[in-house]
């Protein structure tokens, strides 16, 4: 009889789902919220190179990586999420900070997804799935 559960439970083990590391995101608390990226593309990022992103309805974003800062909406439809970069400061960023710019409106038009860990980090997500940003919350957490 003792075969006989360990049998079974070893079979629902396996059986069972894996458990998912991250959740869906509730769009509607990202409200007055902001987030420093502590992964940008699977590496961390150069120091005062840090993503910023910052929310405050109503559906407005601002978003910065140590030089200009982009200011503009998102939408959201069901589980995901759609940034539109609508104007931004005009500082003449040269060489790796004008790169980064650069890199964080490519990467803002990518995300399509955010889902967050248990441990609070916030990861934007690519249509693919990928990670582009893995964020943590420094303000209204």
């Amino acid at each position: 009889m003792r075969a006989f559960n360990c049998a079974f439970a070893l079979a629902c083990l396996i059986s069972a789902p894996p458990a998912r590391a991250e959740a869906p995101f509730d769009y509607k608390g990202l409200g007055d919220t902001a987030w420093q990226a502590k992964e940008w593309n699977g590496a961390a990022p150069a120091p005062l190179l840090v993503p910023e992103i910052a929310f405050a309805p109503p559906n407005r974003f601002t978003a910065a990586a140590g030089c200009n800062r982009f200011m503009g909406v998102y939408t959201v439809s069901g589980d995901r999420i759609a940034f539109a970069p609508q104007g931004s400061t005009k500082m003449a960023c040269h060489g790796e900070r004008g790169t980064t710019d650069a890199r964080l409106v490519a990467d803002l038009k990518r995300i399509a997804q955010l889902t967050l860990s248990g441990d609070g980090t916030l990861t934007a997500h690519a249509a693919d799935g990928a990670a582009i940003l893995r964020l943590r919350c420094t303000k209204n957490c």
